[in-house]
């Protein structure tokens, strides 16, 4: 198999040659898979690495190909699943240099940034040329007090909800989980989520979340699930929140119980990598999640669940409340100071790592403490 970009990864003298294959997508929809390749010149060294890489569970092998004839080994796995799956493998630990490396001494390869600004550069010409604001629903008679007639309200006058969350809280999951079986009889039917990555992952939350009682979470998705689950308790402990809490594995796992709800990853490979300001990725993101909802929304009601700023307009990128022309919601940790308050028309701030002030706007807001998870 032969690299289309034989620079995306820079070649070192380490014993092993890295470099990148993308295949080809027809239509923008219909996702190119990212096929990071490790070339081991060394036959021994190959056979062992192979050994190694082949007994790892069988859905993680599935993602694997090996070219024997040219020593060459191909990971059909984003960047950031990679990374998060290398950490919790030791064979992954010991081919891409991560801790307790024996073989290479090198971390992952690291791409260029060339697909990631080639879908900031198109995003950005997309909202500067067109008029993408979308008609949003008349919002001005719905004053309901709980979170369940808010979700009925607004699903009955939109055929989707901007549901927008700090990444570390509790009850941005814990509301959704506890609420799955009457968001479905309000009709949701998809739930489409920030952080998973189209390409790498959708095949297997599809098998998961349709697949009968007896299905597993295969072991990929659980491994990113993890990762995921691990980042929030160290922004949990970074805010001095201790005990249990409500993750997205958790959210996954209600979806599989209910049935019904199909779950969808909204980010790309280039939009994941989009990280260099917090504009880049609003830009990356938001063009990138509004092409796949628009393509994978089918006929029922459906929820976009992401970080707060990509709900709505910030640092002049349209938010998806205004690209798909739905509500915004935020449901946010009350950490003691307020309990079940729900706020229409709720004002807030995103402070970003450089130290600017976002200001936020949202439709509603619901400020609550999750309970402990049992």
């Amino acid at each position: 198999m032969r690299d289309l970009f034989n620079s995306f990864f820079p070649e070192e003298d380490l014993g092993l040659e890295i470099g990148i294959r993308l295949d080809q997508h027809p239509q923008p929809l219909q996702m190119e898979r990212a096929l990071y390749s490790v070339r081991v010149p060394l036959r021994a060294t190959y056979d062992r690495v192979r050994g190694r890489l082949s007994s790892l569970p069988e859905d993680l092998v599935s993602k694997i190909i090996f070219d024997d004839a040219e020593n060459t080994i191909h990971f059909n796995l984003d960047e950031v699943t990679l990374r998060a799956i290398a950490s919790r493998y030791q064979p992954f630990r010991e081919l891409f240099g991560r801790e307790g490396a024996r073989l290479s001494g090198v971390d992952l390869p690291r791409p260029s940034t060339a697909k990631k600004d080639a879908i900031v550069k198109e995003a950005s010409a997309y909202f500067a040329s067109r008029r993408v604001r979308s008609p949003r629903p008349d919002l001005t008679a719905i004053h309901e007090s709980s979170h369940r007639e808010l979700f009925k309200a607004l699903l009955e006058v939109s055929n989707g909800i901007s549901l927008c969350e700090w990444h570390g809280d509790s009850s941005s999951k814990y509301v959704p989980i506890f609420d799955m079986e009457h968001l479905k009889a309000c009709g949701v039917r998809t739930i489409f989520i920030e952080n998973y990555c189209y390409e790498t992952l959708q095949g297997d939350l599809d098998q998961f979340i349709s697949g009968g009682e007896g299905i597993k979470l295969p072991k990929i998705l659980e491994a990113y699930l993890d990762y995921l689950q691990d980042k929030q308790k160290k922004e949990r402990e970074n805010a001095g929140l201790s005990g249990t809490f409500y993750s997205e594995k958790d959210l996954i796992l209600a979806a599989k119980r209910v049935g019904g709800i199909r779950i969808v990853a909204i980010d790309r490979e280039a939009a994941l990598q989009a990280q260099s300001s917090p504009k880049e990725r609003l830009l990356a993101f938001n063009y990138t999640a509004k092409q796949i909802i628009e393509a994978e929304r089918g006929d029922g009601k459906y929820l976009v669940y992401t970080g707060a700023a990509h709900g709505i307009d910030a640092l002049g990128v349209p938010g998806l409340g205004t690209l798909l022309g739905i509500p915004t919601l935020l449901i946010k940790d009350a950490q003691g100071t307020e309990f079940r308050a729900m706020v229409k028309g709720y004002e807030t701030t995103f402070t970003t790592p450089d130290g600017n002030r976002i200001p936020l706007h949202f439709d509603f807001a619901l400020l609550m403490d999750a309970p402990r998870k049992s």
